[in-house]
């Protein structure tokens, strides 16, 4: 299987994935493009999926029909020391991956509620929940 690991995502993560033929956007020449830009340009280059922490980018893109796939990872910031562990259950869950499909994963150590989403240097909360800095809480 070809991997695609987006940029928000440490490089250092790619001997964990070694089983398949994994790449960085840098390394695959995609290093800056955007969401939709980013899936076309995966897909003309035959990668199968795209891993991810960005939570966003699956409402912003619509999958079905794509010969690619999405895999979120679920981890509290994009540093190796929270996406590192996530990576067996990424592992299993590529054996049964689907194209057009998304699939998120975590960590077993990692609650749900200390999930964050770090994206272009913006944390963002969890949708389900208000973590406002601006209301005092």
């Amino acid at each position: 299987m070809k991997l695609l690991l987006d940029e928000c995502l440490p490089a250092d993560l790619r001997p964990s994935f070694s089983v398949h033929e994994t790449h960085t956007t840098e390394w695959a020449g995609l290093k800056g493009k955007k969401n939709g830009e980013l899936l076309d340009a995966a897909e003309i280059l035959g990668y199968n999926v795209l891993l991810t922490i960005d939570q966003g980018f699956v409402h912003q893109q619509n999958l079905a029909g794509r010969r690619i796939a999405l895999l979120i990872l679920l981890a509290p910031s994009n540093q190796i020391e929270d996406s590192a562990p996530i990576a067996p259950a990424a592992l299993a869950a590529l054996a049964d991956i689907q194209p057009g499909s998304v699939v998120r994963v975590k960590a077993a150590s990692f609650p749900a509620s200390e999930f964050w989403c770090v994206h272009a240097r913006q944390i963002i909360a969890p949708a389900d929940e208000s973590n406002d800095p601006a209301d005092g809480t």
